[in-house]
């Protein structure tokens, strides 16, 4: 599929090598995190493909937010939310990376972001 496209013009490309790296990046990190979450990586690839080709996400750097979902930090742990969440969005054809990273991590990484913020005006008073 890729060589077909990089045949075409430039201009006409849609699909580019930098997406399916991406996404393989993408889900090499949940795979590593949550096996059970991508038990074929290459149903899981096509079920992105299929949503980048339909519109469901249009940046391929929003790939990156996919491995954010898993949680998979000491103030972001894992959880039920977070599995169902990618199971969602490997399978289902109209559930966006935005809906994923919002149903599970979003509101986190917000208070990560506050807490830093805080700490940030404490060091400068």
């Amino acid at each position: 599929m890729l060589l077909d496209e990089l045949r075409k013009p430039k201009a006409k490309q849609r699909l580019s090598e930098d997406l399916f790296i991406e996404m393989e990046k993408a889900l090499t990190t949940v795979e590593r995190a949550m096996p059970e979450v991508v038990p074929d990586k290459d149903v899981a690839a096509d079920a992105l493909l299929q949503k980048y080709k339909g519109g469901v996400f249009d940046n391929i750097v929003d790939l990156r937010r996919s491995g954010r979902s898993r949680g998979r930090r000491k103030w972001a742990p894992i959880g039920r939310a977070a599995q169902a969440a990618l199971r969602k969005l490997f399978s289902s054809a109209t559930y966006s990376i935005d809906e994923a990273f919002e149903d599970t991590v979003s509101g986190v990484y917000a208070e990560r972001d506050i807490v830093s913020r805080i700490e940030g005006v404490d060091r400068a008073s």
